[in-house]
């Protein structure tokens, strides 16, 4: 028998939430610390990649290797003035892909390491979906996305890639 279970994420250049649509009622799901937001924040350590909040808490020692701010990257061009503007605020380092599209370096257990962006929202997509997993009990197979106002019809092509 098919699942009735249908997941929501509402990803945000700030926070994400996830809820999941059973019985005719959404539940909005509580991530590891107990919150129904989770920051949009990923961090690379010496030991890990941290998520959410506890990626958030070590932005002030680890400026560098933990990105605010990334779903700004998906779909956008390097060289865009407006893009230009934006990633003089950020703390990472952000150069430009061979494709011109963004990618963000940071240093992953003492590694140098390039990612793109669709591969940072796969991580953070990934622990809103562990969480939504953990809760019904079984995988989610559906979801319904939502994404920030601003995002350019470019942007949510990307998402959708």
């Amino acid at each position: 028998m098919a699942s009735s279970l249908v997941m929501g994420l509402d990803l945000g250049n700030t926070s994400c939430s996830v809820a999941v649509y059973r019985q005719g009622a959404v539940d909005v799901i509580a991530n590891e610390q107990g919150s129904r937001t989770t920051p949009s924040c990923i961090a690379f350590t010496e030991v890990e990649t941290l998520l959410g909040e506890s990626a958030r808490s070590q932005l002030v020692r680890n400026k560098e290797n933990t990105i605010v701010d990334g779903l700004r990257l998906l779909g956008r061009e390097y060289d865009d003035e407006d893009f230009q503007t934006e990633m003089a605020s950020w703390r990472f380092n952000v150069t430009k892909g061979k494709d011109g599209s963004p990618q963000v370096n940071v240093q992953l257990k003492g590694e140098a390491k390039s990612f793109a962006a669709s591969r940072l929202l796969s991580l953070l997509f990934g622990r809103l979906r562990a969480d939504a997993d953990a809760w019904a009990n079984e995988p989610m197979k559906e979801a319904v996305v939502a994404v920030p106002a601003d995002f350019s019809e470019r942007q949510r092509e990307a998402l959708k890639e």
